[in-house]
């Protein structure tokens, strides 16, 4: 895995996202790869996906699509372009194993499985002090 100073410069990549302020689900970016990307998020009680003490699956959701968001902002920078924003339009496969309660830290690893440009294809696996808490398989497009 490459770790660009950008992944260190959370200012930097939380502008190329669509979502602002409390929406953000994404509170570090770990590794940066050519095809594939590791980020966290901290679950806090003020987050908006939590109810009733735990994070929601749409939450989990939302932080899987941001984390592929963020392997092409930072992909873009790197090459001095700017990203064009990207849409989720279909969820193949989804499997929450657990209940994530606040203060939990995930760790969602995202592996690039096909991207054609317009279309890209992710899987990714999120886990809890290294317990898999989930995978996914998600279909995203990219905006003209």
């Amino acid at each position: 895995m490459i770790s660009s100073p950008l992944v260190r410069q959370r200012d930097a990549w939380v502008q190329g996202l669509p979502h602002k302020g409390p929406a953000i689900m994404v509170d570090k970016v770990i590794e940066h790869a050519a095809a594939s990307v590791k980020a966290q998020l901290t679950v806090t009680p003020d987050n908006i996906y939590v109810r009733n003490g735990l994070f929601q699956v749409a939450g989990l959701i939302e932080h899987i699509a941001q984390t592929v968001a963020l392997h092409k902002v930072i992909e873009a920078a790197e090459k001095k372009t700017t990203a064009k924003k990207g849409y989720l339009t279909a969820i193949r496969t989804l499997n929450v194993e657990q209940d994530i309660p606040i203060g939990s830290s995930i760790i969602t690893e995202i592996f690039i499985l096909m991207d054609l440009g317009k279309a890209i294809k992710a899987k990714s696996i999120s886990r809890i002090d290294h317990q898999m808490i989930g995978t996914s398989e998600m279909l995203f497009m990219i905006q003209d």
